[in-house]
């Protein structure tokens, strides 16, 4: 077992990464892209911080609702998501030719993992693959316990051995994204080396283990790229794009600025997953704010109108071809999109009670079929 003196020195050779030569990733951008979406999953439980997000979507914002949700009076809201629910959403993803959902990883008592616990109990799991989106803090504990730790550790090598955990398009790793924030030190006794030492010692035990390294991947903006070096991050990525302005402004402001970057993260020199944006309409959070962020000013804060199939089209293939022009930058060939079912933030492409064909998923698999065929300016 891994003793606390084991984190805090370091563990000799954990860091680095087991790369393949040039041509493997070479050959694999020949191939194809590999998407994948975003999942915040409150639509399959009713209780808990689920409550919140539910209750956003009862009267006003009805319509951006997942179809499997019930209203059994006026302004009133019931998603329980059964097993049925998430076979079908596995069925539509993967004809859209979605290569992977990344969870938001939480507690196993908590409404929000009722998701990912239908997913690994399904049949049809291998059609769609899943990582995970996963607080730096999961890691650790509070107070720090280097067996509670380990522990840890060996979950997370126990689901990378799983056929449906997503490895890498270009090297076969298996992906998974890390959210850093200053609280997350707290579990790692407020201490920054304690914390990069245990990021250090989860690779090396999963490359024993498997033989070959994680894919970590910072959720951070290109100004904070310390805490990247600090949890030895393979790749930058972010959970939304950086938005500006203020009040409501159209999608094709939101598609500017998305654009813009994705020239900014690769402007780091580091690897990359874009980030694509299907909206940012957080109007039901602002009427109703959720007690996890508090009350926002409306005046200062952006939000913009959700993209139309079409534009959504358009938004993901300029991504896939960004992709394409960074080959560098760009090596996974993967592409991540906000989001699956970011209900009442105004990002979801699942079907929904006002879209219940789910157009912007279809658009999404034209825009890929598309790219893949080399037709990025259509």
């Amino acid at each position: 077992m891994l003793t606390r003196r084991d984190f805090t020195r370091g563990v000799v050779g954990a860091g680095g990464s087991l790369l393949l030569p040039r041509g493997a990733w070479a050959a694999a951008r020949k191939r194809k892209f590999d998407i994948g979406l975003i999942r915040w999953d409150a639509w399959y439980a009713k209780f808990g911080s689920s409550v919140f997000a539910q209750d956003n979507l009862a009267s006003t914002y009805s319509a951006r609702a997942p179809s499997h949700c019930a209203f059994p009076a006026a302004d009133q809201i019931d998603c329980d998501g059964t097993q049925a629910d998430m076979d079908r959403e596995i069925s539509l993803a993967a004809d859209a030719s979605v290569a992977y959902w990344a969870f938001c990883w939480y507690a196993q008592e908590s409404s929000l993992r009722r998701a990912w616990d239908l997913y690994k109990s399904s049949s049809l799991k291998n059609k769609v693959k899943w990582c995970a989106i996963l607080p730096a803090s999961m890691l650790g504990s509070a107070p720090f316990s280097p067996a509670v730790v380990e522990k840890q550790f060996d979950f997370w090598i126990s689901q990378f051995s799983e056929p449906e955990y997503y490895r890498t398009l270009d090297q076969g790793r298996p992906l998974m994204f890390i959210l850093f924030s200053r609280k997350d030190i707290l579990s790692f006794d407020n201490n920054m080396s304690l914390l990069a030492d245990t990021f250090r010692a989860f690779r090396q035990k999963v490359r024993a283990k498997l033989s070959l390294d994680p894919f970590l991947v910072g959720m951070a903006r290109p100004a904070n790229l310390e805490r990247m070096d600090q949890i030895q991050a393979d790749a930058l990525s972010s959970y939304i794009a950086l938005m500006t302005g203020r009040g409501q402004q159209a999608y094709a402001e939101l598609d500017r600025q998305t654009r813009a970057y994705w020239n900014a993260l690769a402007a780091t020199g580091r690897q990359i997953i874009p980030i694509a944006m299907t909206g940012w309409d957080i109007r039901p959070r602002l009427d109703h704010p959720v007690p996890w962020e508090g009350p926002k000013d409306r005046t200062k804060t952006p939000y913009f109108s959700i993209a139309t199939p079409e534009e959504f089209r358009r938004h993901i293939l300029a991504g896939l071809e960004f992709i394409d022009a960074h080959p560098e930058s760009c090596r996974t060939r993967s592409l991540l999109v906000y989001s699956w079912d970011e209900c009442d933030e105004g990002g979801c492409i699942l079907p929904t009670r006002g879209d219940p064909t789910a157009g912007r998923l279809s658009a999404l698999a034209e825009a890929q079929r598309q790219a893949s065929q080399g037709n990025q300016h259509q």
